[in-house]
């Protein structure tokens, strides 16, 4: 089964399914207030689980298994009888902290270590990086504004222009994940329209890869 292309499905729904006039706007303003790993992985686990459900596959949050050790993996895909088919590991940075790509790279690799130390090389594994990217030079209105928007927005714009701040990142990322056996990447196209929160337009750079 081509996982792959199967999360890759999903996180463009995400996208999809967040342009109706219900939803527009919310994810701009979850992944700008606040930390939200959490939420990436809900919204995915949970399209995850209505695509693959009708394959008798189960997919599962925080999935800790029977393998070694405890540590739990963000989102398992796993067969009726239990056995892990693959695993997802997740992390959010914003697009103008995304600065250093060694450090990228080996808090990647060791969040696949833990996927195989678990498992072994059986499931297959991935990793995905999110970044939320503000699109438009932006300057908070109020105060509320710059203690809603998390790690200090503004400042990094009085710095850096919204096109240098995406272009370093592209840069950084293709560096962090250069070697990898696939990588679907921002540089690649692979950006998520989020909307508009705070007076701030927002978008999700993201990279897919298996390693």
């Amino acid at each position: 089964m081509n996982y792959f292309r199967i999360i890759e499905d999903a996180l463009n729904t995400i996208g999809t399914e967040f342009k109706t006039k219900a939803k527009r706007d919310q994810l701009a303003y979850f992944a700008i207030n606040s930390k939200p790993e959490n939420m990436f992985r809900d919204w995915l686990a949970w399209r995850l689980y209505r695509k693959l459900r009708r394959k008798q596959l189960i997919v599962v949050r925080e999935w800790t298994g029977e393998g070694k050790g405890r540590k739990a993996i963000d989102i398992a895909v796993v067969s009726f009888d239990a056995r892990p088919q693959a695993l997802i590991q997740l992390k959010v940075t914003s697009s103008f902290a995304l600065s250093n790509a060694k450090r990228i790279r080996t808090a990647a690799q060791k969040d696949m270590d833990k996927c195989r130390d678990k498992c072994g090389n059986g499931p297959k594994r991935y990793y995905i990086h999110f970044a939320p990217h503000m699109n438009k030079k932006w300057k908070p209105k109020n105060l509320a504004h710059m203690q809603a928007v998390t790690y200090k927005w503004g400042n990094a714009l009085d710095r850096s222009s919204p096109q240098e701040i995406k272009s370093k990142a592209l840069k950084m990322m293709d560096s962090a994940f250069k070697g990898w056996h696939r990588v679907a990447g921002a540089n690649l196209g692979r950006e998520i329209p989020a909307g508009k929160a705070f007076d701030a337009r927002v978008s999700i750079l993201y990279w897919l890869c298996e390693n």
